[in-house]
């Protein structure tokens, strides 16, 4: 039997607030859902960097395997 493993690129979007300390130089990282399952953990930025710096708007791109629909 074979079965065939779609991937899927994705563009993430994030906004942190403009609000007094808000900002972050950890780690962070996501999990997208879908009818067909989620994903592991998927890293953005990395800790100690200024993706996630008061009011910055950052984009990254994640690898995972298609999930079907959004739930």
């Amino acid at each position: 039997m074979l079965s065939l493993l779609l991937v899927g690129e994705w563009c993430v979007k994030v906004k942190t607030s403009d609000i007094h300390n808000a900002s972050s130089q950890a780690q962070v990282y996501i999990t997208v859902y879908g009818k067909d399952g989620k994903t592991e953990p998927l890293e953005l930025g990395k800790a100690g960097g200024n993706d996630f710096d008061q009011g910055k708007e950052s984009e990254f791109k994640v690898i995972c395997p298609f999930l079907s629909t959004k739930k």
